[in-house]
């Protein structure tokens, strides 16, 4: 008889040292998987004193970006503008033709 095994997720809020906020769901051994946003160099309001920040916006397996994503930067007045929207693999974009 065949085994299955779960893996279970929940939504948390990870703030690491460097200042990057990751929202949304991890697997049991704390990777990123299924969906979620990882904010680079912003504080809670998605600036950083007139900083560029960096997001991605969508799925993870294994701790990257994997399945449908977006990339946004967001300037100083949080202006965002997309940088690149579509699928990803293996944490890399694949480009649509």
């Amino acid at each position: 008889m065949a085994t299955m095994t779960r893996h279970l997720t929940w939504t948390n809020q990870m703030r690491y040292a460097n200042g990057t906020i990751y929202k949304g769901s991890l697997d049991r051994y704390g990777n990123r998987t299924g969906f979620g946003i990882l904010r680079t160099c912003c504080d809670d309001f998605g600036t950083e004193s007139g900083g560029i920040c960096m997001e991605y916006n969508g799925d993870w397996c294994d701790d990257k970006p994997n399945g449908w994503g977006s990339v946004k930067r967001y300037r100083g007045d949080a202006t965002p503008t997309t940088i690149y929207e579509g699928v990803w693999n293996n944490g890399t974009p694949v480009n649509d033709p």
